[in-house]
């Protein structure tokens, strides 16, 4: 009995090592892979575009998903990898309607698929063109202007400090 239940687990081991062998690199999406990258998005002074500008009580919603955002200072957006434009409220003061102001505002782009293995399938990049930014207009718009950064949504490492890098500047 003893002899049985020994060559069962020497069989056992024998397959759980050649299926660990049988598995290559391209099996396994490592952390280390970087993910489809995110637009940094930062709020500055129309007064002064060079100085950094907290718009305080902010929400963001993306238009045709049921999320809230809720934001200060530097924050990082997801792009649609689905079409070649992204759209958001960008909500001052939600909840006080004596103060409560939506803009609404599309973030065009150019999109590359590229291929990293087949774990992980594919990552976007982004491109900004020079009129990457549509802001709708209404009567009382608190976003006044934009101004293009860093053109280049490209991938991050994990770990590194690129993640702040600001794509795109809204002035308000």
């Amino acid at each position: 009995m003893t002899a049985i239940k020994n060559s069962i687990l020497l069989l056992g081991s024998i397959l759980l090592l050649a299926s660990y062998m049988g598995c290559e690199k391209d099996d396994i999406c490592l952390a280390d892979i970087p993910a489809t990258p995110s637009l940094v998005l930062g709020f500055f002074d129309i007064d002064n575009p060079e100085v950094l500008k907290d718009p305080g009580n902010l929400s963001i919603r993306p238009v045709g998903i049921d999320t809230l955002l809720f934001a200060r200072g530097i924050i990082q957006l997801d792009l649609r990898t689905d079409q070649e434009f992204t759209e958001f409220e960008f909500i001052l003061n939600e909840g006080n309607s004596e103060t409560e102001n939506t803009d609404r505002i599309q973030i065009h782009y150019d999109r590359e698929d590229v291929y990293i293995n087949r774990a992980c399938g594919y990552r976007a990049r982004f491109q900004l063109g020079t009129t990457s930014v549509v802001i709708t207009q209404d009567e009382n718009n608190w976003i006044k202007d934009f101004i293009r950064i860093e053109p280049n949504i490209d991938f991050i490492q994990p770990g590194t400090n690129e993640e702040t890098t600001i794509h795109l500047g809204l002035l308000h």
